[in-house]
């Protein structure tokens, strides 16, 4: 027997701890792709391959370069490629030099350039025209691209690049199609792709998940600060993985040498929108409808960029949008029974009703009757009369506890505000990153039917940060390094109209003692039920408290061209952090049934 003694280098000891390490984690390998790829064969006019051609790929936009040469089999490869368009130069000793121009590079697809070089001296270029291929056949990935000029262009009542996922058959939209805008997340995850159920899903901006521990999308960008979007259903590649439904995967906008803008306006206004046929029945205004919607965006090179040197590969891309909308509050119910005027006087001579004096005993049996079913003045609380006087005045005159005398309508007015911006720059030739910010703030109010500030409404505040950072090394021309992080926040409160209301002093300067108000979670106006009247109004609640969510996110992947083929690990490790304040229903709950004085 002879044996055979094998000592490994040092490059064969790091792909062996790699594939180790894959092997090991592989359970939690889902690395995500913001790239493309370039890939081709070179070959001469009979078909045999040209080994050690020069190969170099050029972005249009920002002339930034990257080179590799071809390998014994005439293959080269670009990996890692940000989407755009591109122009591939091929030269050989003894051939003539082709230039391809226009390539396109979408996200996650792979743009195949062969090229047979004919005889010639080194000076000569051939110039070569060709249309992209209708299947892509370098990859398994698949999926429904949208590009740019689709997410612009098509229909999209609430300027959401994630809802163009309809475009998918493999997509079945399960949500309500109101709500789409930026502060609709739920509404925006509404989707089942593939069969699969709602939060199964997974949604991508440059590289980094953005999905909440739930399934749900942390932000929505804005049209204008977004490239490609593409939507897979069936992701076979294994950097895809871990997600039991789609995979929504978006690039954002990057600056190119030239620089450009885009303005963005809307608006309807409220002469232009007929009033309901019922308000119009019960005499009610018609509400506001009125509504902007606005974006702006504008990149290129960083200012100053021909001044200094480092800045020469810096390019930026600025984008805000907004909105602002009026629109009617959706109830159920809008007609109530509220205290009238002559109620909150204390005077019910006009109910059919019997009111006993609650100050004094039984005699023989019975209690004394408040004369003419008035209540007097002295027996009013302060407290209970400004409690009666917040409630809002009747808008018909009915009988009471017979039919409402109040109908209520509303136009709450909602608006939303994002930034965007990512900057590229390249480091050198074998080291590009790029860095982005997101910040969203939105605010919904529920609606008030009532008008005042202690109705039993809130708003719904957002605030949302997010960051991603992206690294491309090329360790060497056959081998590239990715490396990425991202972090995002989901703030959420929905304080009462009534948060910060003192109880002490807030009923008309008299209030509650401060013994028992220290003891209440919320500050906000007491709950006031009135109990046993028909369709009877309430008012005041509790703030429900904040709502936290972050998470980080670290994404490394390297890719090897050995011959033929190109191997690919990555990692994914992501944290999440979720924050529920505690219930906070203790703002004093009161009702009252007419049982003292009936």
């Amino acid at each position: 027997m002879k044996l055979i003694s094998w000592k490994p280098n040092f490059h064969t000891f790091v792909l062996t701890l790699l594939l180790a390490l894959i092997g090991v984690t592989a359970p939690s390998i889902h690395a995500q792709n913001n790239y493309g790829t370039v890939r081709g064969r070179v070959t001469d006019v009979s078909g045999a391959v040209i080994s050690n051609a020069t190969v170099i790929l050029t972005n249009d936009g920002t002339e930034i370069a990257r080179f590799t040469h071809t390998n014994q089999a005439g293959d080269y490869f670009f990996t890692a490629v940000e989407p755009g368009t591109y122009t591939v130069v091929i030269s050989a000793k003894d051939f003539k030099k082709t230039e391809q121009n226009g390539i396109i590079v979408n996200l996650e697809q792979t743009a195949t350039i062969d090229e047979k070089l004919a005889v010639g001296g080194a000076g000569e270029t051939v110039e070569v025209t060709g249309s992209e291929p209708l299947i892509d056949t370098a990859t398994a990935s698949e999926g429904q691209l949208i590009t740019e000029d689709l997410v612009q262009e098509i229909p999209n009542q609430g300027r959401n690049p994630f809802t163009v996922d309809k475009l998918d058959n493999n997509v079945t939209p399960v949500g309500d199609p109101r709500f789409v805008r930026y502060e609709d997340q739920n509404g925006t995850d509404s989707q089942s792709i593939s069969g699969a159920p709602i939060g199964a899903n997974t949604y991508v901006v440059d590289g980094i998940p953005i999905s909440t521990s739930t399934g749900g999308v942390t932000f929505v960008p804005a049209v204008e600060a977004v490239s490609d979007v593409k939507i897979q259903g069936n992701t076979y590649d294994a950097e895809l993985g871990r997600t039991g439904g789609g995979v929504l995967n978006t690039s954002l906008k990057s600056g190119t040498n030239i620089y450009h803008g885009e303005l963005f306006g809307l608006t309807r206004q409220n002469p232009l929108v007929a009033n309901e046929w019922w308000n119009n029945h019960t005499g009610i205004a018609k509400p506001d409808f009125t509504t902007y919607q606005y974006a702006g965006a504008f990149g290129g090179r960083v200012p100053y960029s021909n001044r200094f040197h480092f800045l020469k590969k810096t390019f930026f891309w600025v984008t805000e949008a907004g909105y602002r909308q009026a629109q009617p509050l959706v109830s159920s119910n809008t007609a109530y029974y509220v205290p009238s005027a002559r109620e909150r006087k204390g005077d019910f001579s006009q109910d059919g009703i019997t009111l006993y004096d609650p100050t004094q005993p039984f005699t023989a049996g019975a209690r004394k009757v408040l004369a003419g079913n008035v209540i007097p003045s002295n027996l009013i609380n302060a407290i209970g009369q400004s409690i009666a006087n917040t409630f809002p005045n009747p808008t018909a005159n009915t009988a009471y506890n017979g039919n409402p005398n109040y109908n209520g309508s509303d136009d709450y007015k909602t608006r939303g505000d994002e930034y965007v911006i990512k900057v590229d720059h390249e480091f050198s030739q074998k080291w590009a990153a790029g860095a982005s910010f997101v910040h969203l703030a939105t605010d919904e109010p529920s609606g008030d039917l009532f008008h005042t500030f202690a109705a039993s409404d809130h708003n719904e505040l957002r605030y949302i940060d997010a960051v991603a950072l992206n690294n491309t090394v090329t360790l060497n021309p056959t081998t590239i390094l990715t490396v990425g992080f991202g972090f995002s926040r989901y703030w959420q409160n929905t304080p009462q109209f009534s948060a910060g209301f003192d109880q002490t002093s807030g009923f008309g300067g008299v209030g509650f003692p401060v013994g028992y108000v220290k003891q209440l979670q919320s500050q906000s106006y007491p709950t006031i039920t009135l109990s046993g009247v028909t369709s009877a109004a309430s008012i005041g609640a509790a703030n429900t408290g904040v709502t936290d969510q972050s998470q980080y996110s670290y994404v490394v992947s390297i890719t090897k061209t050995i011959g033929k083929q190109n191997l690919k690990a990555g990692y994914v490790y992501r944290t999440f952090n979720y924050y529920l304040a505690p219930e906070t229903a203790g703002n004093g709950s009161f009702t009252f049934n007419g049982e003292y004085t009936s």
